[in-house]
Parts: structure tokens; sequence; C-alpha cells
């Protein structure tokens, strides 16, 4: 890293932080405006494709807006009508239930006679003499009778008595009618409105916000959609089963699950709670308490992992923890409201991160794909040195894939991550020494299992010849040839692997007394280029009809330039992948096909 990279990073780190820290005062600061507007938004996206249908019958577009948010309102009103009867009949039992809810207290509190109650006892006697408030005799005519005092408060003015009782209604109606005024005039000029953003926002970049917005719409349309199915069938099957339970309220809770499944994860528990306490206070035993709570469970469980994943297809587009922040981070700064739209605003914000190179970290943070290649995984596991976890990185891959797959895909990666940060100096030699040892074992553990599933020849065609595969430089082209020789083996090919440490001239004695069918020269980039052009020519040199085969294991190299550079002395075939390697090996060394 260059000083001028040093002083970039923590400048562009403290722009980005004092940015969010400018975009959360400012959210903060101006909730009363921003809320009934994202509500507003989010209703806008709800009603969004029943306002498309409308349309497709002909039916104008305002009349279609109207027919559409009316028939939602009065649903809403409805609902919360229905929740007010509930409510009132709940309240009228409150006196009912100090019975029970004494009998269930007395009966969780520890006997007097045992071990926990005379415990109890000593350590409230020993608290008392502590505190030197031991009781003493009261000396007769010495005691002093309290004057009562009885404090009158003043009348409130009617005015202000009918300002404190109207308030608290007026609030939420003012928010919703905003709202509701927002919606209406948002579908109605939707595409108005679409194109003001775009040009605010997306001057000159309308190839990045069109589908940004296209794929936040169509995300947070259809995440609204099923969410309100979901929660709406979770909520009718938790009520009736508290209404067959015989819990009091059970419209109530069932319409206060639905709403609270909208918070990610923690929303189901707390209203959950409720039922739960109620039911503890109006029945004289405790199995309806269990019986509520195992409705509730398995009402959950099989909308977790059942309904939703069928339903929803495809996530939001955001992880779970990401999810689980948000909604945090939304309550901290709005309430109840933020928790709501903890979600929807959530996926618009990893939308935008998907889109905007700039903002690349936000699709980083939120989304749910995986932010590291299964190579990229495995190699940062090999450099901790943490061979289980690479292990099961390996195992999870490499199910119901063929081995070749699984080396070029996977391992073969990995060794030209770790050769590229050698050639760096990013590694000592301790380090890059565990890491091959690692692979080594890696790559004859996935050779010994496909062995043991190949259908190999009873004979291995002898009069066909040996292919010896030769590495060009160090122990990573010969890791690598290794992976080539089992994937030879595994199919009943001849094959001899020279040690990375061999001297040529050795190799080329070995060449002259046992002629093989075919050489392979495996070369890993950036390091064995000039080794590999030498050994060509040598080859050829001495043996001018035999075949060779350079494996240049790196996708980004151009095969043509290569063999450009390394048949001036013959012909040489060039190969990127380990499969190309086998077929091409294959058919000059004569082996039948598999």
């Amino acid at each position: 890293m260059t000083r001028d990279d040093k002083l970039v990073f923590p400048l562009r780190t403290a722009a980005v932080l004092s940015a969010v820290l400018v975009a959360a005062t400012i959210l903060y600061l101006a909730r009363e405006v921003l809320i009934p507007l994202a509500l507003a938004v989010l209703l806008a996206f709800l009603l969004a494709p029943i306002v498309r249908r409308l349309e497709r019958l002909r039916i104008p577009r305002v009349v279609s807006v109207l027919l559409a948010v009316g028939l939602s309102t009065l649903f809403l009103c409805g609902l919360g009508f229905m929740m007010e009867q509930q409510v009132e009949d709940l309240a009228s039992r409150l006196p009912r239930y100090k019975t029970n809810l004494l009998k269930k207290l007395d009966e969780l509190r520890p006997s007097s006679h045992g071990v926990l109650g005379q415990a109890g006892e000593a350590i409230s006697e020993l608290g008392h003499k502590l505190a030197g408030d031991t009781p003493e005799a009261a000396t007769p005519g010495q005691g002093v009778q309290p004057m009562p005092v009885k404090i009158i408060e003043p009348s409130t003015p009617p005015l202000e008595y009918a300002k404190s009782l109207i308030a608290p209604i007026l609030s939420p109606l003012a928010t919703g009618g905003i709202v509701v005024i927002f919606s209406i005039f948002m579908l109605i000029y939707r595409e108005d409105v679409r194109n003001r953003f775009i040009r605010l926002v997306g001057q000159g970049q309308m190839h990045v916000t069109t589908p940004a917005l296209d794929d936040a719409a169509q995300r947070v349309s259809r995440y609204l959609l099923l969410q309100l199915i979901t929660n709406g069938g979770a909520g009718l099957a938790i009520g009736l089963g508290l209404y067959f339970l015989g819990v009091p309220g059970a419209l109530v809770w069932g319409l206060l699950t639905g709403l609270m499944r909208f918070v990610p994860y923690v929303g189901i528990y707390a209203a959950a709670s409720l039922p739960v306490a109620v039911s503890l206070a109006d029945s004289p035993g405790w199995s309806q308490a269990l019986l509520a709570i195992g409705l509730i469970l398995t009402v959950e469980l099989i909308m977790g992992n059942v309904v939703e994943p069928l339903l929803f297809g495809s996530h939001t587009g955001v992880s779970p923890l990401a999810l689980l922040a948000a909604a945090v981070f939304w309550a901290w700064l709005w309430g109840i409201a933020g928790l709501l739209l903890a979600t929807p605003l959530t996926v618009c914000v990893a939308v935008i991160g998907k889109h905007v190179p700039a903002l690349a970290f936000l699709d980083v943070l939120l989304g749910d794909e995986p932010v590291l290649t299964p190579e990229a995984r495995l190699y940062q596991r090999l450099l901790a040195g943490d061979p289980d976890e690479a292990g099961d990185i390996v195992a999870t891959f490499a199910k119901d894939k063929p081995l070749v797959e699984v080396y070029d895909a996977l391992i073969l990666p990995s060794i030209r991550l770790a050769e590229s940060v050698r050639h760096r100096g990013g590694l000592d030699d301790d380090r890059d020494r565990a890491i091959r040892e690692m692979l080594a074992v890696t790559i004859e553990d996935l050779g010994d299992q496909n062995a043991a599933k190949a259908a190999i020849p009873a004979t291995r065609e002898a009069e066909r010849g040996l292919v010896l595969c030769w590495p060009a430089r160090d122990s990573a082209d010969h890791l690598v040839a290794r992976m080539l020789a089992r994937l030879l083996s595994n199919e009943g090919v001849q094959v001899e692997v020279p040690s990375a440490e061999a001297m040529t001239g050795e190799l080329m004695e070995q060449l002259a007394k046992r002629p093989p069918a075919v050489v392979c020269i495996s070369a890993v980039p950036p390091g064995s280029g000039v080794h590999t052009r030498v050994l060509c020519k040598r080859i050829r040199g001495k043996f001018p009809e035999l075949p060779i085969v350079v494996g240049v294991w790196s996708p980004e190299v151009n095969v043509q330039t290569v063999k450009d550079r390394l048949e001036v002395s013959g012909p040489v075939q060039v190969v990127t992948e380990l499969k190309d390697a086998v077929n091409q090996i294959r058919s000059l060394a004569g082996y039948a096909a598999p």
C-alpha cells in the first residue's frame, strides 16, 4: 500500500462515517415529516399492483386509486372497530383476574416450611437487624396520632380538559390522513414521481437508476404483498386457535400477532407474551397458557419453515442479521413506525448499494449474497490455519460434483490466490508451506474419495504408454500436476509426477530411458513462464515427435499468445483447465474415453 493509499483510506472512512451521522441526524430531526411520507410510500408500493390490475379492466386511474385506497382504509377502520370492541370486553374482565393471579403467585411462592422459605425469612430478619428498625414497645400516652392531610386539586377548565382528551386522538388521525393523501397522489402520478426522481438522482446515470428503481419496486411490492398474506394467515390461525382455547380477546391477539410479524424475528415473541399472560390470568389452571404457547410456536414454525419459503421463493436480498440491526436502528429513530418500516427501507438501501458502484459497501453490509467466493473462503481458512473449516468448505462445494469440477473451480483458484500473494511478498515461508501441505492433503483426500466411486477399467492398458506430469518450477506447479495425475489415474491412465525439486538434467535422462507417450508441463502463473519455455525447448530438442501439453492454469491468459511463445521449436497444446488437459492427454496418449 502506497503512502497516498494510506492517506486516502482513513479520509474516505471518515467521510462515510460523517455522511452516516448527518443522515441519521436528519432522519431523527425530520421524523414528523418523514414518517408519514415513508408510510405513504409503503402504502403506495402495497397498493400499486392492485391499481394496475384495476386499470387493466379499463377502469380510469383516478377511480382505481380511490377504490384501492378507500377499500383498504375501510378494511383498516373495520379492523380497528373490532379491536376496540375486543379491548373493551377484555377491560371488563380485568377485575376477575385478580383471584387467579393471586392463586398462581401463591403456588409459585416458596413455602415457609421449606429450605428456601426458611432461608428467605432468615435473610429478611438479618436485614431488619442491620437496619436497626426493630420495633420497640410503645409507651402508653406517648403515641402521637398523625394529622390527616387531603390534597385538593384545582378544577380543570373545560377547554383544557377537551384538549387533553382529543389531542391523543387527533394526532394519529392527522398522520393517517396525511398518509392516505400522499398515497393517493403518488399512485395517480406515479410515472411523474418516478421521472422526477430519476431527473434528480440519476441525471446522466439512467442506466443505473432505472434498473435500481425497478428492482426496488419489485422487491418491496412483492415482499409487502407476500408478507401481508403470510402475516394475515398467521394472525388468523393464532386468533382462531386462541378462540377455541377460550382465551379472552382472541381476535385482538390474532390481529396483534399479524401486525407484529412485520417486525423481523422479535415481533412474534413480543406479541405472543400478551395472550399468554391473559390466559394465565383468566384460567384457574396452567393448561390453557401452555396450550397457547404450543399453538403460537407451532404456527410460527410452520409459517417460518414451510409456508414462507414456498411463497417467497427468493429472499428480500437482505441478510437476517442486517434485518435485525435495521429493526433496532429504525426503532431507535422512529419508534413503532420505524419497526414497521425497517424491512422495506433496508431493502431499498440494499438495492441502492447493489446498483450504485460508489455505495457498493451497502450491498456488502446488508445483502444476503456471499461476499466471498468459495475459493476465496477456502484460501482465507487455509491462510488462518483452520483445516477443519477448510474441509467443511470443500465438502460442501464437492457435494454432487465431479472431481474435475471441484479441482478446476475450487482447489485450482485457491492455489492461484496463494501463488499470487506469495509472488507479491505477502506470505512468509512457514505459512506458505503450511498452506501447500493442507492443499496437498485435500487433493489426496478428494482423489481417494473419487477413486472409490469411479469405475476404473480392470486392465490399465499398459501398451498405451506413460503420461508424465512435469512441474515447471515450484511446489504450486507440483500441486496442480498431482491433481491432474489423480484425474488421469482415476480413469485408468498410467501417470507419473516428478518431484518439483528434481533436476532438469536428471528428468531428461529419465525421458531417454523410458520415453512417455505424452508430457504435460504444469505451470501456475505468474512465476513459471520462463521455465516453461525452457523446458519445452529442451524436450523438443531431444524428442522432436513427443507430444507436449502445457497447462497454464489461469483463465485470464491468452492461449494463442502463449502458444506463439512456446511453439518456437515445435507444436504445443496449451490448456488452462484440468478438464481440457485430461481430454487432450487421453487423446494424444491413445487412451479410450472412459
